[in-house]
């Protein structure tokens, strides 16, 4: 689990604490803009916002990052991104999370991707080429059932030939 903890010029500005934005998420990337503050609504950079400085800075699982090319580094040289990265990509693509039958698929879907050297189009070739990325959840799975022994005994037995 990855914890961002950002500052924002809200709070420069007077905004109260509960302004801090923390963010605790799965995916390596902050569900905030806080580190992307910079950036305005047309991705046009600013270093200030109603005349106070803008703070991007922040912290990343303890990696201290002044900006979002920092934050950009800390995220990369995580060792949890890579499997973060491959989840993700399944869980996005497939539209569902991860079921617990996947599990070992998962481990060799990391394997591949580090064989590629991370690399991201290989990985999107692994997912989407694989039979597990088509297989409806593990709910919606049609489990073959055994009929109990007084179901069993009740139904019609196929003819064999020796009747008579």
């Amino acid at each position: 689990t990855f914890k961002v903890i950002t500052t924002a010029a809200a709070l420069e500005s007077g905004a109260n604490e509960n302004t801090q934005v923390t963010t605790a998420a799965r995916i390596p990337l902050p569900d905030s803009t806080a580190t992307l503050e910079n950036f305005d609504g047309s991705g046009v950079y600013r270093a200030t916002e109603n005349g106070v400085a803008i703070d991007a800075s922040g912290v990343l699982d303890g990696r201290e990052y002044r900006d979002a090319v920092g934050l950009g580094e800390a995220v990369a040289k995580h060792p949890d991104t890579p499997a973060c990265l491959v989840r993700r990509t399944f869980e996005v693509g497939a539209g569902r999370p991860v079921a617990r039958d996947d599990r070992d698929w998962m481990k060799g879907l990391n394997r591949g991707f580090a064989r590629s050297g991370y690399s991201l189009p290989a990985l999107l070739r692994l997912v989407a080429t694989s039979e597990q990325f088509f297989a409806p959840p593990h709910s919606m799975r049609v489990q073959p059932r055994t009929p109990s022994p007084t179901v069993a005994a009740a139904l019609p037995h196929p003819p064999t030939g020796e009747e008579n």
